[in-house]
């Protein structure tokens, strides 16, 4: 259970890092977000969505078990092989049918993949 929260902790905390650091700006001008937008954001319910983002997280992690018993590169393959089969195209739906830029879809991406690594490196670091 410790490995699964720390797992989730790291997922969090690359999802964290890749939507303000890296690329907080370039992703707030493509989801078309203005000062005021962002700051009443801010003020309601900021703390609820991290909280549902986090819970997210634990049910990730919860899944990931799952692969241990495999050497650690057919276990990260693995990994690969759920996000580009089941998180990739839903991401991509939101350029097809939502009208969201590629950009914005591959920064979207990018993120999942690096918390879904993040994730995994300390799940199987932990077991």
């Amino acid at each position: 259970m410790v490995a699964i929260l720390v797992a989730a902790i790291a997922m969090f905390a690359v999802g964290a890092l890749w939507f303000t650091v890296i690329f907080g700006r370039l992703w707030s001008r493509l989801m078309n977000f203005t000062p005021e937008a962002s700051a009443k954001a801010m003020q309601g319910g900021m703390t609820t969505k991290m909280i549902a983002m986090f819970t997210l997280n634990l049910i990730s992690a919860s899944v990931l078990p799952m692969f241990l018993l495999l050497s650690y590169s057919q276990f990260l393959f693995v990994v690969f092989i759920i996000w580009i089969g089941f998180t990739l195209p839903a991401l991509v739906n939101t350029y097809l049918w939502e009208g969201k830029s590629l950009k914005l879809v591959a920064i979207n991406a990018g993120g999942s993949l690096a918390a879904f690594v993040a994730g995994s490196i300390a799940l199987y670091s932990l077991q």
